[in-house]
């Protein structure tokens, strides 16, 4: 753990950093599909913390279900209780501006504490990790 955030270990074969022949380099993959994810981090206020969450599950659980939709997850902070992490995992062409869903969760959530919206791509460099 570093700062309270779970850190991720890869258990691939390591690059040689000396070069050394018998030590194995991971494989390339071509890169996926373009896919994007939109994380939105919620801070709640920790007085007001009690239900929030109902609220804040009841909002995602009102997005529809279609093959365009998002895979949405929901994420706890290590060792801060009252920060959320919502990934809403897209499988089209990336939108660079973000998704009107986000901005609409995003002005929702805002009720509930500070709120911070950013835009990834999946596909850059993933493919390098991989084995």
């Amino acid at each position: 753990m570093l700062n309270g955030m779970a850190v991720i270990q890869f258990n691939g074969p390591a690059r040689p950093s000396t070069g050394h022949k018998d030590m194995p380099m991971p494989r390339h993959r071509p890169a996926a599909p373009s896919e994007w994810i939109e994380m939105i981090r919620i801070r709640m206020d920790p007085s007001r913390r009690n239900g929030v969450e109902d609220q804040i599950m009841a909002h995602l659980e009102e997005i529809p279900r279609t093959p365009e939709a998002p895979r949405v997850t929901v994420r706890r902070h290590l060792s801060i209780a009252n920060d959320l992490m919502v990934v809403l995992q897209w499988p089209a062409a990336p939108e660079t501006a973000g998704s009107s869903l986000a901005y609409s969760l995003c002005r929702e959530f805002e009720a509930y504490g500070l709120v911070d919206h950013t835009i990834w791509s999946t596909d850059c460099l993933s493919g390098r990790l991989e084995t």
